[in-house]
């Protein structure tokens, strides 16, 4: 018998083109699959079925290009720098500048933490039929021991393969059926006064003030060289298209279904009776996957930022970022659980004060992005300078005409 006929087959590998791309994805596609998070998802659910996509979905793509523009900025300065956006600004603009931004962006992130525990717990309420508060115990449970994991290298890859799990929004899309509990999700909606409120919570929801931590910090800790900046792109790129495509299913399921949800306790309810009770079970995985995803990218966000805001000897700091993070998730879920919450409104609400605070991490972010001397050629150019100020002002009137 002959050596060629006894050797077993060459395996096949796949392109070097495709590795090379698969191993540039991490920060950017993880901030960014994060941030359409459980509360996300749900205020999407929720505008999506209160208002027109004529509307939003044009509003969705434009804060998708405006979100590439920030994440670029912040990816820019950690290749330039790497060192952590937090202590660049205590570093360059003060530490009391630092903390006082470390302090009000960390309780803004317990609140939206909250909206990651409630999503989670809901999911898991409607799936296994347990008790509110156990169900959001068994999230904040899951959450701590993943987050345990340590190694940023390991926790990037695991994060990765529960992002996967997204997809069952779309597959929710497909399962809607044919009935009384749909319409067309193009139908003609009267504009109300919670218009401009919607917006803000979208525009909070495409780009929050923890994506900039999360990418900054996260790119420094991978260990990202100056010439990876092309990678570190189309990361941000692959992120950005996936993170539009799952909202902007979401928002059509959500303008799909027949009646308005209103401030529901538990939208998941709310779709079963409309859309039937496998297009939810299939809802709800993809909320628990969303809000665990996201649960674990902002504690890790909201522990570096105290920290390097409050610098200590090495020892201390992972000490502190593990409490930090554990501290955080418990308070969100002591919120969470308190009674009389209307779920789908908390997660409106995060979403919109995010967008309301924004502007302060544009702040800090432009204005050590346009600082040559500390960045060289990776300084904001004249047209980066003018895209900053132009999103500032988007978000100043944004928040304006919510308020007015």
């Amino acid at each position: 018998m002959s050596l060629r006929s006894t050797a077993s087959p060459p395996r096949r590998r796949l392109p070097r083109s495709v590795l090379v791309a698969l191993a540039a994805l991490g920060p950017g596609i993880l901030g960014l699959v994060a941030d359409n998070d459980a509360g996300g998802m749900t205020s999407y659910l929720l505008t999506g079925a209160q208002h027109e996509l004529r509307l939003f979905l044009p509003a969705l793509l434009a804060m998708g290009a405006a979100t590439v523009f920030i994440q670029d900025m912040a990816l820019r300065l950690a290749l330039g720098t790497r060192r952590p956006f937090q202590r660049l600004v205590r570093d360059r603009l003060g530490s009391g500048a630092a903390q006082l931004q470390a302090l009000l962006l960390h309780a803004l992130n317990v609140i939206v933490l909250a909206t990651e525990l409630s999503g989670m717990g809901l999911a898991l309420q409607w799936a296994m039929g347990l008790p509110f508060a156990a169900a959001v115990g068994l999230a904040l449970a899951a959450t701590i021991v993943i987050a345990g994991r340590g190694r940023y290298h390991s926790l990037e890859r695991l994060l990765l393969v529960v992002g996967v799990l997204n997809l069952a929004f779309i597959a929710t899309l497909f399962w809607l059926p044919a009935g009384p509990g749909v319409q067309s999700a193009w139908r003609a909606a009267p504009l109300t006064a919670e218009t401009n409120f919607y917006l803000l919570a979208l525009a909070g929801n495409a780009v929050a003030p923890w994506m900039v931590y999360w990418q900054e910090n996260a790119v420094v800790a991978r260990g990202m060289k100056m010439w990876e900046l092309k990678r570190g792109r189309f990361d941000l790129l692959v992120g950005v298209l996936v993170q539009m495509a799952m909202a902007s299913v979401v928002l059509w399921i959500g303008a799909s279904l027949h009646g308005s949800p209103g401030h529901v306790f538990n939208p998941l309810q709310w779709m079963g009776v409309t859309a039937g009770p496998r297009a939810a079970d299939l809802f709800a995985v993809g909320l628990l996957d969303a809000g665990l995803l996201a649960a674990v990218t902002i504690g890790f966000s909201s522990s570096w930022m105290v920290t390097e805001a409050f610098p200590a000897e090495p020892r201390t700091q992972q000490r502190r970022r593990g409490l930090i993070q554990a501290g955080s998730l418990a308070a969100a879920a002591v919120l969470v659980i308190c009674p009389g919450w209307p779920q789908g409104f908390l997660a409106l609400f995060a979403q919109a004060l995010a967008a309301l605070l924004m502007p302060i991490v544009l702040l800090f972010l432009g204005t050590l992005a346009n600082d040559q001397q500390l960045l060289g050629r990776l300084a904001n150019r004249a047209w980066q300078r003018a895209g900053w100020l132009l999103l500032a002002a988007l978000f100043f009137g944004l928040a304006a005409a919510a308020w007015l």
